[in-house]
């Protein structure tokens, strides 16, 4: 499936998560890390040449979820060298990998990531990642435990160097939903937010979007079901 197929039919999905997310139960609960799953760190700094990783884990996960779907906005202009994991970018896509699971938690046994990308749409304002992790739908979950579901590793050897931009503040922010039989709901996040470079104790996402403002379409369904 093309990119743009495949980012609209996750608006698609993302218009039932709004008609559906005030029928749902319950609401399995993300938390947006960096380093392993806890203890929770808001801000990274950029310490020279290296691997900085972040990571994904959930709570409450009902019973027969099959898909957890997931897109990072990451707000950065031309001055971001440092952050061009997507083709074409100065890093590169061979720099930024996304695996199932993530240290210091628990696993779900079969859990695979289907996709992952980072891309730059001409007209949106973030970068985006976007990854979709699938579960066996005969997994039945403990909604007490905490589970690992992504890592992503950012390699940042080339940042200083070939790349620039690795010392300025940006900011991160997720968003996701989740399938379970026939059910969409929205995933609802202990932290959206991440930093790189600030140390803000609230970071302010909207501070980082460049000029001229155009929210991208995950930033316009996230402001819906808020």
């Amino acid at each position: 499936m093309g990119r743009s197929m495949r980012v609209a039919a996750h608006l698609a999905v993302g218009m039932a998560v709004l008609l559906a997310v005030a029928i749902a139960e319950s609401a399995p609960i993300a938390r947006y890390n960096w380093d392993r799953c806890e203890p929770f760190v808001r801000n990274r700094d950029f310490e020279g040449p290296g691997v900085y990783t972040q990571t994904l884990s959930i709570t409450g996960v009902p019973a027969g979820t099959t898909r957890l779907v997931f897109a990072i906005d990451l707000y950065v202009d031309e001055r971001y060298q440092a952050w061009e994991f997507y083709t074409g970018g100065c890093a590169g896509p061979a720099r930024l990998t996304v695996a199932s699971g993530a240290g210091g938690c628990d696993s779900i046994p079969g859990l695979a990531v289907r996709f992952a990308e980072m891309y730059k749409p001409a007209d949106y304002t973030a970068t985006v990642l976007e990854f979709e992790c699938v579960l066996d739908a005969s997994f039945v979950p403990d909604p007490a435990r905490r589970y690992g579901i992504v890592t992503i590793r950012f390699d940042h050897e080339l940042s200083g160097t070939a790349c620039h931009g690795e010392t300025a503040p940006l900011c991160f922010e997720i968003a996701g939903f989740y399938a379970a039989a026939g059910t969409f709901g929205g995933v609802e996040q202990e932290n959206g937010r991440l930093t790189w470079n600030d140390h803000a104790t609230e970071p302010d996402c909207s501070s980082r979007i460049p000029s001229p403002v155009r929210p991208s379409s995950w930033g316009r369904v996230k402001a819906l079901y808020r």
